[in-house]
């Protein structure tokens, strides 16, 4: 969320925000998710498939507050 310019939920918060696949060059925060690129949408963009993100549930994953691990 903080790589992307948006406020990073505390526990059991949610933050919202829809995303495009991203070049670099662009003058948008990125972030990579799913092995891609991306930004916060603009209104114009086009609706994507949204990126496949780690599981919360997952033994390994964990989220630190600002990435999955």
């Amino acid at each position: 969320m903080a790589q992307l310019g948006l406020p990073v939920p505390r526990e059991e918060e949610f933050v919202s925000a829809q995303v495009v696949p991203a070049l670099p060059g662009i003058g948008k925060p990125l972030a990579e998710m799913d092995g891609r690129l991306w930004s916060v949408a603009s209104p114009e963009d086009p609706v994507h498939r949204a990126p496949e993100l780690p599981s919360q549930s997952a033994s390994s994953d964990h989220f630190d507050g600002s990435r999955w691990r």
